[in-house]
């Protein structure tokens, strides 16, 4: 956090976001073909890392909640995965709070999840 060169965001702190990736098997719409998925955690300052991160649909999840916020492109393309549903991940029901837009860019097919859940805690 502290290299040179890493931009600081409006309060002085520096923008930066530790992340996880984690794998989630969903289904797809068209085919009803097994896929997987990203399931990435972020640190609240993920938005000012992307600022290309749109909300279009809901709200931004809450950290330390079960929430998520889906990717237009996987929202679309794979079951479970729509505003309201509850997709399992790792045998806990989470719940699809937001779908985003991030300029037709390859993030527009993940999850995106809290820090503080308890996702992050088991898989890190």
């Amino acid at each position: 956090q502290g290299a040179p060169g890493v931009h600081q965001g409006p309060d002085g702190e520096p923008i930066v976001s530790a992340e996880v990736l984690v794998p989630l098997r969903v289904r797809e719409y068209s085919k009803d073909a097994g896929a997987e998925v990203s399931v990435r955690g972020i640190a609240p300052r993920a938005f000012l890392l992307r600022p290309e991160i749109k909300i279009i649909a809901g709200r931004v999840m809450q950290p330390g909640v079960h929430e998520l916020l889906v990717g237009r492109g996987a929202s679309s393309q794979f079951k479970g995965l729509r505003l309201g549903e509850q997709p399992s991940i790792h045998g806990v029901p989470w719940t699809v709070v937001g779908i985003f837009e991030s300029n037709g860019d390859t993030h527009e097919s993940e999850l995106l999840a809290g820090c503080r859940n308890a996702l992050i805690r088991d898989s890190s």
